[in-house]
């Protein structure tokens, strides 16, 4: 069976769904279902970030403008934070507030993008071992930066 990219987006989307909708419910919903259950269907939910994570790295090899494609993503990964900063507070501490820690998937996502455009850059040039280590730095970075999945986020978007 072979599916679109359209057909992947949209089971990406429900699982998307499925994991915030577990995330959000979660007080209420673990000691109904068991913890068992739970993590079984919060693991579908889960798939979501592998499914995105191809989905932007195909986007690399088949987009005819990197740089406007690394913009939109950084852009929308920047623009993603502040709600959802304001929206967490809010949830944990019944106040909006703002930190500078940067939790949103999207920001995991461009820099696996950049790792994948990085490392394309130096294969062209015929300096893979300088790819390789670009990788590795951008990796490093975002687990210093504290990106949700961190440095195996950025390793999987690029593999």
């Amino acid at each position: 069976m072979t599916l679109t990219r359209f057909q992947l987006k949209i089971l990406a989307i429900c699982s998307m769904f499925l994991d915030h909708a577990m995330k959000i419910f979660e007080d209420v919903l673990e000691p109904a279902m068991g913890q068992t259950l739970y993590t079984a269907v919060l693991s579908l939910g889960r798939m979501a970030f592998l499914i995105f994570a191809f989905q932007l790295a195909e986007g690399v090899w088949h987009t005819h403008n990197v740089k406007a494609y690394l913009k939109r993503l950084f852009g929308f990964a920047l623009l993603a934070e502040i709600p959802f900063q304001m929206v967490k507070s809010l949830i944990l501490t019944g106040e909006i507030t703002l930190s500078f820690g940067l939790t949103n998937v999207m920001m995991t996502l461009f820099l696996g993008v950049l790792s994948c455009v990085a490392y394309a850059f130096s294969a062209q040039k015929d300096r893979r071992d300088m790819g390789k280590f670009a990788v590795f730095v951008i990796a490093l970075l975002a687990e210093i930066m504290g990106t949700d999945y961190g440095a195996f986020g950025v390793v999987f978007v690029f593999v």
